[in-house]
Order: structure tokens, then C-alpha cells, then sequence
């Protein structure tokens, strides 16, 4: 068959390209490209396919000298026709215009993470010779990719970083003092995280730690959250330069104050101690910190919950403060006249993890991390505090269930003694209800505003397969 298709492209014959699979499509071009007469055989298909079905013409020839017109031309007008990562390092060794095109259309190509990577290691396999990308790359105006060539350069070349940059510290911030440059009185910073690693990536290269010790203080002084204490710990197990500066860090940490807080306490100052103590003495279960905290800190909401804490008891006529109870997902404490509850997971990781209706007991603050699965990974709510159970008939959680349908929506728990107890509880009034005119509501919520505050698996009746993790038993 190989054969065959081949000697068809070769003759010109192109009609039976267009009834094959993509796979078999891949094949073809995979064909033709180890063809040792692959030039006779483009030729013979080129010229009636490159309008036809362009995407296919350009996998072949994309990194053949002879078509670097017809190449460019192909990325110039058709969206499919785009250089990834292998494509970009094949032009770069195999052509010798690849060069110089990736170079004057380089913010288009690095749009691409791993575009990026293959140009930095082009780039550092000849630093001398690639001088004219080093200056782009070098003051290039999105501080991400300006990093990453920064940590590339550090790493791999630090007898070059004094002649790349006269001080590189002056080259953080989106103004870089360049000639024709407009001057702003808040330039941008660098990302948290990206800063954070270009300096330890300097700690770790640099003889002389005078450059580590100038960014650092940079850092602390700049960033009221990085990652600096995280990554000393990671990296150095004797904690030696983490200990010269354990407040600060501890302060200013990210997503790694509980984690610091548990282990490290000994090394920070005994007010700040403190402090922070004094932020989450509310959230202990069972005679210790609840562990969720674990990843509402570890995933940068610590602050947010100190925020709304502080804000929804200040607000309080109530000012009790407990522990509630727990789920299969969250823990849940009485703030004054308000619920917060900390969340590990969540059942459902729909876009939109819950409808508003009146059935629904509202969210005053949500706050969510989803992984890379669009599953929950940790989050907070706040809602109003209900003291009255769901003591009510039966009838009324039919009627419940018959409303939520009528509004387009079904629910996969229980309301009512569940594993982890109830979901559901009754409102001090109808018209406390999450409703633009509680006065319209059925006459049997008006009596019985019955609630559901377990604000999740809440679908949509056409959605028969929702996103919703499996239980574990």
C-alpha cells in the first residue's frame, strides 16, 4: 500500500487522498518524507495540493530547503499550518532560512511554551553567534519569557550575565530604561513564582553570593507573597540560608505558611508566632488544627481566609466561634452569624460548580483551586450561619425535589441523614431566601424555607453525565 499511494502522489494522482483517515494521512506524509526520491514525488502532488489541502503539503515539505517560499507562505495564510516544538528545531538545524524567519517572527512563535524551550537550547548551543536573539530575548516585554531566558542564562552561561546585563536587577519590571522607552511610575513586576526560582537558580550558580543576598532583598521587600522559603527548604536541607531570614520568608510565603508554621516554628520570631496563631485558632478539630488548612494555605487561600474570618466576625452579633461538623469533603465552623467551610475536594468539578435558586442556600464568598483535571483541590465558602434544623414532613422534601426539577435541575445525595448527616436546613425566613421577590415563592416554601447548603452535585436535568469524581469506598 505504501508503495502504491506514493507512486500515485508521484504521478499526480491526488483524488484518493481526501477519503483517507487521519491516521492513514500520517502515514502518507511519513512515507513520503523518508522517500529517497521524495523531491520527484512532491513535485508531483504539490502544485494541485497546496491549495487543496495545504496541511498536508506542509507536514511534508515544511523543513525542506527547496520550499522555504512555498513553506512561509503556507504558515502565512493557514492557521494549521504552525511550527511546534519539533518543527521549530527542525527548521533551525535542517534549513538555512529557518533561522532567520523564526527570529523576525519570534513573538508570534514563542506564543508556544515549548516553541520557547527549543529556541533557548538553539540559542545556548552558540551564545556567541546567536548575539541578535539574546537581545531579544533578553528585555523581551513579557517578563515570563523574559525570565525563563534569564534562568537559562544564570544556569548555563553566568560568565555571560554581566555582559548581558549591566545590573540584572534593573531588568524585573517591565521598564528597562531603554532609549525611546516611555517611563511609567508602576512598572509590572515579575511573576512571584518565575522571581522566586531566577533566584535561587543564582544562589545555587553564583561563587559570590552578593547577587543572591541583593535579590533576596528585593524580593522581601517588593513581594508581600513568594516562594522563596518554600524552595530553600526544599533545597537545602540544613536550612542554613532559610534560617538567616526565617521571619521574613515565613511572612511573605505564598502557599507555604502552615507547612512552615508546622515544622519550622522554633526558627520565627515568637510574636509573629503569635500572630498567626492567634489567625487560625478558630479552625481546630478533634484537639488540632483542622488538616484541611494543609491545602488551603499549600494552595495559596490562606490569606483569603484570614480576610474573610476576620471580616464576616467582625460583622457578627453572634460572636461564637466552633466546630461544626465534617463531610466526605469539607469541614465546616460556626463564625459568629456565619458558616465557613474549608474544602479538600468537591464532588463535582463542573464550570459552574452550582446553579442559584431559591432551594439553594446562597454563597456569600467562594473561593476554588481546580488541578489540571478541573477537580476541586481546595476551596472556601461563606454563607449564613442556620440554627434550625430540617425538621419538617416528608411531603416537603418531595416538594423540594418536585421544585428543583420544575427549575431544570436534579440532585445525586441525600437531604437528610446522609453518612455525614444532614444537607439541608430551614432559613430564619422565606424571605431570606436567594430570590430578586421571595413574595412569588410556592406557599409551601413560604411555611417550610427549606434549603439545601451543601452547595454541590446540583445538575442540570439534560446533563445525564455530569463531572462528578467517583465516591470512594
Amino acid at each position: 500500500m505504501a508503495f502504491n499511494v506514493v507512486e500515485y502522489l508521484k504521478e499526480g494522482k491526488i483524488d484518493f487522498i481526501f477519503g483517507l483517515t487521519l491516521y492513514d494521512v500520517r502515514s502518507v506524509i511519513k512515507w513520503v518524507r523518508e522517500r529517497e526520491d521524495r523531491m520527484e514525488v512532491i513535485h508531483g502532488f504539490l502544485s494541485l495540493l497546496k491549495g487543496e489541502y495545504p496541511w498536508f503539503c506542509f507536514e511534508i515539505i515544511y523543513d525542506i530547503e527547496e520550499y522555504k517560499d512555498t513553506t512561509i507562505d503556507l504558515i502565512s495564510h493557514y492557521k494549521n499550518c504552525s511550527l511546534n516544538a519539533e518543527k521549530t528545531k527542525n527548521i533551525l538545524e535542517h534549513t538555512t532560512w529557518g533561522r532567520d524567519y523564526i527570529l523576525n517572527h519570534l513573538d508570534e512563535i514563542i506564543v508556544s511554551e515549548d516553541n520557547n524551550e527549543v529556541i533557548l537550547e538553539f540559542i545556548f548551543s552558540n551564545f556567541e553567534k546567536n548575539l541578535d536573539f539574546v537581545k531579544k530575548f533578553s528585555l523581551h516585554k513579557n517578563l515570563h519569557i523574559r525570565f525563563l531566558f534569564m534562568k537559562k542564562l544564570v544556569e548555563e552561561r553566568y560568565d555571560k550575565v554581566g555582559e548581558v546585563y549591566d545590573d540584572i536587577l534593573q531588568y524585573l519590571t517591565s521598564y528597562t530604561d531603554q532609549e525611546f522607552e516611555q517611563m511609567t511610575l508602576c512598572p509590572t513586576l515579575m511573576d512571584s513564582e518565575d522571581i522566586s526560582s531566577l533566584a535561587m537558580s543564582i544562589l545555587l550558580k553564583a561563587q559570590d553570593k552578593k547577587m543572591w543576598t541583593r535579590l533576596k532583598e528585593y524580593i522581601l521587600k517588593n513581594y508581600k507573597e513568594n516562594d522563596l522559603g518554600e524552595m530553600l527548604l526544599e533545597r537545602d536541607k540544613q536550612n542554613s540560608e532559610f534560617s538567616k531570614d526565617a521571619t521574613p520568608f515565613f511572612e511573605t510565603s505564598r502557599n507555604y505558611q502552615f507547612y512552615i508554621f508546622r515544622n519550622y516554628s522554633h526558627l520565627i520570631s515568637k510574636a509573629v508566632i503569635s500572630e498567626y496563631k492567634n489567625k487560625i485558632k478558630y479552625f481546630i478539630k478533634d484537639g488540632d488544627y483542622d488538616s484541611t488548612l494543609a491545602s488551603i494555605y499549600g494552595y495559596a487561600l490562606g490569606r483569603k481566609l484570614e480576610k474573610y474570618t476576620e471580616e464576616y466576625l467582625e460583622k457578627s452579633k453572634d460572636k461564637t466561634v466552633k466546630y461544626l461538623l465534617s463531610g466526605s469533603t469539607s469541614s465546616c465552623y460556626q463564625i459568629g452569624n456565619y458558616v465557613i467551610k474549608l474544602f479538600h475536594s468537591k464532588w463535582s468539578y463542573e464550570e459552574v460548580l452550582c446553579p442559584r435558586l431559591y432551594l439553594l442556600l446562597r454563597n456569600l464568598e467562594e473561593e476554588y483551586v481546580r488541578n489540571e483535571l478541573g477537580h476541586i483541590v481546595a476551596g472556601i465558602e461563606v454563607q449564613n450561619y442556620l440554627d434550625k434544623p430540617a425538621a419538617v414532613p416528608y411531603s416537603i422534601f418531595e416538594l423540594w425535589r418536585k421544585d428543583l426539577k420544575r427549575l431544570g435541575y436534579y440532585f445525586t445525595d441525600t437531604l437528610v441523614n446522609g453518612n455525614c448527616g444532614d444537607n439541608c436546613r430551614l432559613l430564619n425566613s422565606y424571605r431570606d431566601a436567594d430570590c430578586y421577590n421571595p413574595e412569588i415563592l410556592p406557599d409551601w416554601f413560604k411555611e417550610y424555607p427549606l434549603v439545601l447548603v451543601d452547595r454541590d452535585r446540583v445538575y442540570q436535568l439534560e446533563n445525564e453525565y455530569p463531572k462528578q469524581i467517583r465516591e470512594r469506598y
